[in-house]
């Protein structure tokens, strides 16, 4: 084990720096005196109007996106036969 705890002097003062970070950002999204950046109303209000029948709006990057995952799956897929 290393004994030296200058060596790692840094690589602790980003671990409670980051914590402290954390733990401000938790506290502004739950304290009640920062209810203004809350969103108002109901959570997934106006999905009613949607329709099952909507048409998909598909943009370029959505379908190569899913080019890609399709191909990783079959890789994956091919690797576990040899597993």
């Amino acid at each position: 084990m290393n004994t030296s705890t200058t060596t790692r002097k840094p690589q602790h003062l980003a671990y409670k720096l980051g914590t402290m970070v954390g733990l401000l950002g938790l506290a502004v999204l739950l304290l009640p005196a920062y209810d203004k950046f809350h969103a108002r109303g109901p959570m997934n209000s106006g999905h009613d109007t949607l329709k099952c029948e909507s048409p998909v709006i598909r943009t370029r990057r959505a379908v190569y996106a899913n080019k890609f995952r399709l191909i990783c799956a079959m890789r994956l897929a091919h690797l576990r036969d040899f597993y």
